[in-house]
């Protein structure tokens, strides 16, 4: 009996250990969880802050750029005030014949053909042309 007695009582202790192992484990595993919800919060804060930094890396990159458009018009429009009456008809004529040659080129395009060049001599290939 006292055998026996002494059995369960070890039984007893080892489950009760056993338990209190168990429930060490569990804890940890909640520690464990906590950090990794913690650490996957900070990281979607990071991802966050960093969109909101591109979007304001962006808008000034636009504000940058609008100003850089206005101060190039400003330039051309001072440019064209320093202009004599002269230059200015010129200029206007230039900017036709260029409209009307690049339409002309748009309607008339010409094929072309591409030769393979010797890079030593700078000739065409004669015998293999492409």
């Amino acid at each position: 009996k006292k055998k026996d007695d002494k059995n369960k009582d070890n039984k007893d202790e080892k489950k009760k250990d056993d338990k209190k192992e168990e429930e060490k484990k569990k804890q940890e595993k909640k520690k464990e969880d906590q950090k990794n919800k913690d650490d996957k919060k900070k990281d979607s804060d990071k991802k966050e802050d960093e969109k909101k930094q591109e979007k304001k890396n962006d808008e000034t990159k636009d504000d940058e750029e609008k100003k850089s458009d206005v101060d190039k018009k400003k330039k051309e429009e001072e440019a064209e005030k320093k202009m004599t009456p002269e230059q200015k008809k010129k200029d206007e004529m230039r900017k036709k014949e260029l409209k009307h040659m690049m339409k002309q080129l748009q309607k008339n395009k010409m094929p072309t053909m591409m030769y393979q060049t010797n890079p030593e001599k700078g000739a065409k290939n004669e015998q293999n042309p492409w």
